[in-house]
Parts: C-alpha cells; sequence; structure tokens
C-alpha cells in the first residue's frame, strides 16, 4: 500500500448532507510508492481533491517520474487508483468526517470527535429495523462522499444484497433517515 498523505493546512470546511458529513477542503494529497506493494505505482503522485457534485473528487493530478523510474505514459496512468486513493485519503486522513447532533442547537451538527467508524458486519441481521436503517444511511451517504457505490460497499461490506440494499435506502428516504439532501 502507498504512503498517502495530505499537506496539513487549515482547511475550509464544505457540509455534506444536510450537515451529515464535512470535508476538510480542498486538499492536497501526495501518494509515494513503497517498496512491497501489491500494484506499485511508478510516479509520486499529487493529488488536490475538493467536493463536486456532493462528492469527494480529484480536480488536479500530478504524476512526478521518480528517479531511474519511466517516463509518464497514458499506459501507465491508466494503472493510477484515483478511486481507491481518493477513499483511502477521506477515511484514513479524516478528510471526511461524519457530524453529530448538536446538544446545544436542536437540528444542526458538530464534526464528530472521532473518525468515521463503521457499523458492526452484522447490523442488518435484525432486519429493517430503525436502527439497521440510521447504519445503512450512514455507510450510504459516506460511500456517495467518498467516490465509493454506496450498493456495492453495502454489499461487499454488509452481506446486504443489492435489490435489498436498494428497499433498505428507500425505506430510510420513507422514514426520513435519509433525506432530499441525500441522494446519489
Amino acid at each position: 500500500m502507498p504512503r498517502v498523505k495530505a499537506m496539513r493546512q487549515k482547511f475550509p470546511k464544505k457540509v455534506l448532507f444536510g450537515g451529515k458529513l464535512v470535508a476538510a477542503v480542498p486538499a492536497v494529497v501526495t501518494v509515494e510508492p513503497l517498496p512491497g506493494d501489491r500494484e506499485p505505482l511508478d510516479y509520486d503522485i499529487e493529488m488536490t481533491l475538493d467536493v463536486i457534485g456532493g462528492r469527494l473528487q480529484c480536480v488536479r493530478l500530478c504524476a512526478i517520474q521518480r528517479d531511474g523510474g519511466p517516463p509518464v505514459t497514458t499506459e501507465n496512468l491508466r494503472r493510477v487508483p484515483v478511486g481507491q486513493i481518493i477513499t483511502l485519503a477521506s477515511l484514513d486522513l479524516r478528510l471526511v468526517s461524519e457530524c453529530v447532533p448538536d446538544p446545544a442547537n436542536p437540528g444542526s451538527f458538530v464534526p464528530a470527535a472521532d473518525s468515521w467508524t463503521p457499523p458492526p458486519a452484522d447490523f442488518a441481521e435484525a432486519g429493517m429495523t430503525d436502527e439497521a436503517l440510521e447504519q445503512a444511511a450512514r455507510v450510504y451517504r459516506m460511500a456517495l462522499a467518498t467516490g465509493a457505490r454506496p450498493f456495492g460497499v453495502l454489499e461487499r461490506e454488509f452481506n446486504l444484497p443489492r435489490a435489498k440494499a436498494s428497499r433498505w435506502i428507500t425505506t430510510a428516504r420513507r422514514r426520513g433517515i435519509l433525506g432530499d439532501d441525500d441522494a446519489g
């Protein structure tokens, strides 16, 4: 796994999903290949990430030839896992954080003190309870914000088949757990 780090600076914050998430962007992220990477990159990568259309996206990418490495080519650029880097940076570097209700100001949210923690793998076993729907909604929001495919994440990581996940998200919308600003 390459080393991914963000240049530390005071980030402006962009609010997403009606205040349920906040993104520290724009952010400059650097990626350095490390010895032993399974899929080594031929370049050092510098990416600028920002929120576009409610999702964290790469708005600038710079590939820098490593000493003695190959020149920058379209073939090697196709191997740069932009989506994986965005997801890794957003979660590991806390570029996207979940917010919690502000007890001092009902109806508003403040960034959570801890980084985003996914729900337990078995959160859906009890069926379509409000608590389970809230967990599915959390996963859905974070996946959308970080550029992942929400139904794919629910299926792959939480064993919630795509059709069932779709029904759950539709039900979460009907019950007001997911709002209009949680569209994807």
